[in-house]
């Protein structure tokens, strides 16, 4: 519901939103260190050299405000590839220990999602699915899909779901999803529209780092500078962005529920074709991630500009609609065009 939950943040009301105390969070949640300068000085050169690397952090800050936004789903992002692990550690750094990884979704008992569910409410969840089980992507589709938004009957006691506040009563969850799995030939579970699945890995000689353009031998040293300050910098600062990001929402926005949609329209207005149908439902996704992440550096949070994160979002929406409208593009490939032979 109303509530931003925060690990060490006293409750602070404002325009309708609560911002609760939650000690003793799981799954690393009440782990922090740093400063939030120092990870964003970090950040900010690996994030200009890389896109997925910006869309992950960026969906990291659309979590708190999915609810808010008029999507009539929960926003799950699975990138597909074998070379996610900084991703996911660095965009496990906005809530909480970026090592700290909770069991994938497909070996919780059922019984146990409703406590996943209210740890990660409103933040983002970030799991490895494709290491930890060969999940077939059709099948992992489904079960994030109906996970990701779910919840209890209203006025449930919270405390009943694993050791919360007492007295802090909520109806529902909604969590924003970052997994993992291997590539897949299942053009439909590809373009499945309730998930935005994003191939990582490229061509031979190709990463994460899809920005840097340089020679072979300088663009290989390059990209182990970047790779070296990303680690170094979430190992040293992590649990501080995203709640601090929160608890600013709560003080700043008048009527999230308004604000926040004009935001996601704008983008799809500037962005789509087509303002029918599965496109627009794409580009409201699209255009949540990119309305947080510019959001974001408007107040000093994120480690890019406006600019850069608009471009990366764009840029990522273009290739993911021509998937969706199952248009080849042999000259793109990669995260950058998440085409290629499978659709």
């Amino acid at each position: 519901g109303p509530n931003f939950v925060s690990p060490r943040q006293p409750a602070n009301r404002g325009h309708g939103v609560c911002l609760q105390p939650f000690p003793g969070g799981p799954f690393g949640r009440d782990k922090f260190a740093g400063t939030l300068e120092a990870w964003k000085k970090g950040m900010w050169e690996p994030c200009q050299a890389s896109k997925p690397l910006t869309f992950a952090l960026a969906l990291g800050f659309a979590a708190p405000l999915v609810r808010f936004s008029g999507l009539d789903q929960g926003l799950i992002c699975v990138l597909e590839g074998r070379q996610t692990d900084l991703i996911l550690r660095a965009a496990r750094s906005l809530y909480g220990a970026p090592d700290a990884c909770p069991p994938a979704i497909e070996t919780i008992a059922r019984k146990a999602l409703p406590k996943l569910g209210w740890a990660f409410n409103d933040t983002l969840l970030v799991i490895d699915e494709a290491l930890r089980f060969g999940a077939k992507p059709d099948r992992q589709s489904r079960k994030l899909s109906r996970w990701a938004v779910g919840g209890f009957d209203v006025g449930e006691p919270a405390q009943d779901l694993g050791g919360v506040p007492g007295g802090l009563r909520y109806s529902d969850w909604c969590v924003t999803v970052l997994a993992t799995s291997y590539p897949t030939d299942d053009a439909d579970a590809y373009c499945d529209r309730q998930v935005l699945r994003l191939p990582v890995s490229g061509p031979i000689g190709r990463d994460i780092f899809d920005l840097v353009d340089q020679e072979k031998d300088n663009r290989n040293a390059a990209i182990s500078t970047l790779y070296s300050a990303a680690r170094a910098t979430i190992v040293e600062n992590f649990g501080l962005v995203g709640y601090e990001f929160a608890r600013r929402l709560c003080t700043i926005i008048e009527a999230p529920d308004e604000y926040v949609p004009r935001g996601v329209e704008d983008f799809v207005e500037a962005y789509a074709d087509d303002d029918t149908g599965d496109e627009v439902v794409l580009a409201r996704q699209f255009g949540l991630v990119a309305f947080a992440g510019c959001f974001a550096a408007r107040l000093g949070f994120a480690p890019w500009s406006e600019e850069h994160c608009e471009s990366v979002c764009a840029d990522l929406f273009e290739a993911a609609r021509r998937r969706l409208a199952g248009v080849a593009d042999e000259n793109v490939s990669g995260f950058d065009g998440l085409v290629g032979e499978r659709c």
